[in-house]
């Protein structure tokens, strides 16, 4: 899957999360998911919830707590996606 379309479903992903005051231009690959965007741990856990139903994937418990920022993210489903993609 191409970085940059997980890069744009993961954006819409959180500009859909409740509750957050984002525009869609204040989201880059770089953005730091605490600091810059808003994020809170309750935030991460839906975040990670909706990236699991959206990508067919699974996050650790210790992989979620090294997503810092949005490229971040995308490492790890392209990661888990070319991996699913290899074993079949």
């Amino acid at each position: 899957m191409d970085e940059y379309v997980v890069f744009q479903r993961v954006r819409e992903l959180i500009l859909d999360l409740p509750g957050l005051y984002i525009e869609r231009g204040d989201i880059d690959i770089e953005s730091h998911l605490m600091y810059d965007l808003g994020l809170d741990s309750i935030d991460m856990v839906e975040l990670s919830l909706e990236i699991e139903r959206t990508f067919n994937i699974q996050i650790t418990d210790v992989e979620m707590e090294r997503l810092f920022r949005v490229s971040d993210i995308v490492k790890l489903v392209k990661k888990k996606n070319d991996n699913d993609t290899n074993s079949k």
